[in-house]
């Protein structure tokens, strides 16, 4: 299809972004981006695109890209070239295809944070398989997040998964046309350069040095009960493990990350913008506002489970978290709160 520019417009300067309300939870973005390489990449992996991301609650996709896995903002992935693009949604449960669909995305925003697994992502081309549990390329996130779903169409190895398998599976139909918008403004289109500076870059960082910091102490750690992932592939998964793990062993674990934690500003990462973004809040979008409320939700989820677990563990680490999430709840419910929408 093609997407006619805005009136007044010069067709070669004009770039869309997707519409948030028409890009569900757990849609599947594919993407061939300018360049030999993408292009050398589509073509050996036997597709039409190089890159996957996925859509996830808010107003965000998830993504792995060379500084690992990350969230970013719908409206900073910047298209010039439709036709380079392509928005797949998940079908493969039949009526539950909805539901597994919405937990997909869940589980994707679990897996932010972790490393990039580049020689997984040159060896999936290749009959050779490298799976690291600590890293992830594209689309091996996205087939990691729909597994760990348990949605039917991803039982294998999710190492194995190009581009080009998510783009030929029976799991997805193709939604076209796409569903775009012109750009309201002028956006980047490098989304690597424009997210560099934010702070959830700096989380990004934080949190990948944390794991690395630790993840030699890991191995006797192996919980005996509790709902933990093993081994761990994040600080966030280690973090749980804090829960459940031999007190004694994991207490200097836990010293460790709330030393990094601290020492980076990990605790203190939003409170530089808020007063900006406090100043936005009373026109703010409908979609932007929906996304605060998901982030109180989550914020509020947390605060609670930080302090539980801090009653039973009273170490610096859970309380210094359980302090964290509820500011944050607090100030995302703050937000909503001034927003035009403060009953949604």
């Amino acid at each position: 299809m093609t997407h006619e520019p805005a009136p007044g417009s010069d067709p070669a300067d004009q770039s869309w972004i997707f519409d948030q309300d028409k890009v569900l939870p757990g849609d599947v973005v594919l993407e061939r981006a300018e360049g030999k390489q993408s292009d050398a990449i589509a073509r050996l992996s036997g597709g039409e695109f190089s890159h996957a991301l996925i859509r996830v609650d808010g107003t965000d996709f998830i993504e792995a890209i060379g500084g690992g896995s990350r969230t970013i903002a719908v409206a900073r992935v910047v298209i010039k070239d439709p036709s380079r693009w392509r928005l797949l949604r998940y079908v493969g449960a039949r009526k539950y295809s909805r539901l597994v669909a919405n937990q997909a995305a869940l589980e994707a925003r679990g897996l932010t944070f972790r490393g990039y697994n580049l020689k997984g992502a040159l060896a999936s081309i290749t009959p050779v398989r490298i799976k690291d549990p600590s890293a992830l390329f594209c689309s091996e996130l996205v087939a990691e997040a729909f597994q760990r779903a348990q949605a039917p169409g991803f039982e294998g190895d999710t190492s194995k998964v190009t581009p080009a398998s998510l783009e030929k599976s029976k799991a997805f139909v193709s939604i076209e046309p796409l569903p775009l918008i012109p750009a309201p403004f002028d956006l980047p289109a490098d989304r690597s350069a424009a997210y560099a500076p934010t702070g959830m870059n700096r989380e990004n960082q934080i949190c990948q040095a944390a794991y690395a910091a630790v993840a030699a102490d890991l191995a006797v750690l192996e919980p005996s009960r509790g709902p933990v992932r093993w081994p761990p592939g994040d600080i966030h998964e280690v973090i749980n493990l804090m829960a459940f793990c031999d007190p004694a062993l994991g207490r200097p674990v836990a010293d460790k990350i709330h030393a990094i934690f601290e020492a980076s500003g990990y605790y203190h990462l939003l409170d530089p913008v808020k007063a900006e973004v406090l100043s936005h809040a009373p026109t703010a979008s409908l979609q932007v506002v929906q996304g605060w409320r998901n982030s109180f939700g989550r914020a509020a989820q947390n605060a609670e489970t930080s302090a539980g677990y801090a009653a039973q563990r009273p170490w610096p680490l859970w309380q210094a978290l359980a302090a964290l999430h509820t500011r944050n709840a607090t100030f995302f419910a703050t937000l909503v709160a001034r927003s035009p929408y403060p009953d949604l």
